[in-house]
């Protein structure tokens, strides 16, 4: 009971890491907006009052979106070096392509949610849902080989959602699961204000995910 204590706190602690490394693009991004923007303002002259309001403006919103971003990531704020690029929400198409291409079959379908609408919103819920949907794949091609994937992305109750269905395989995968992968989805959405939950009914395995909207 000690190790597997242990070994779940080394999992939660390996997400929030994660999560502070994928975030560090994303809050450097929205302070070199704020130097450029305050640094045109402090040496232009010719700008009109209405510009400057418009400025100031850009400087006041890219401050507040590094600061939600800030205290997202500050119980795991961590330096580190070599990571891959920040998730964004073409990455979520991708990483179903990329299971495609690898034979296994996965469906993402969108239910009152497109990319667009994603691409809007705080980039931690983005990488979040990246993060999510790359670690339901990989558990389903472990433990399910052979079986589809069925990936839901949806906006209800002022929260988004992650779904992932598969029916269970016949016969059961030589490797059983540890679990910790699905620690770490829950412990990605409870970083973000929501939760996780996976189970088996009728004969169907499932995932769920979700985040504030």
């Amino acid at each position: 009971m000690r190790e597997r204590d242990a070994e779940a706190a080394r999992v939660r602690a390996e997400e929030r890491a994660a999560l502070a490394r994928d975030m560090h693009d994303s809050i450097s991004h929205h302070l070199a907006a704020i130097a450029m923007h305050a640094g045109a303002m402090s040496y232009r002259e010719d700008l009109s009052q209405e510009a400057l309001r418009r400025t100031a403006g850009t400087v006041r919103d890219a401050a507040q979106q590094a600061n939600r971003e800030l205290r997202t990531v500050l119980s795991g704020l961590r330096t580190a070096e070599g990571d891959a690029p920040l998730a964004t929400a073409p990455t979520l198409a991708g990483i179903v392509e990329r299971c495609r291409e690898e034979g296994q079959e996965v469906e993402l379908v969108w239910e009152g949610l497109a990319a667009e609408d994603l691409t809007a919103r705080d980039r931690s819920t983005v990488v979040a849902l990246a993060r999510i949907l790359a670690e339901v794949t990989l558990n389903a091609a472990k433990h399910a080989p052979g079986v589809p994937l069925q990936v839901t992305l949806s906006r209800r109750d002022e929260q988004v959602r992650l779904r992932a269905r598969n029916p269970l395989p016949h016969e059961p995968a030589p490797a059983l699961s540890s679990g910790h992968g699905l620690l770490g989805v829950q412990e990605r959405a409870r970083l973000l204000g929501g939760d996780a939950r996976h189970g088996t009914d009728d004969g169907i395995f499932e995932v769920e995910a979700w985040m504030p909207w």
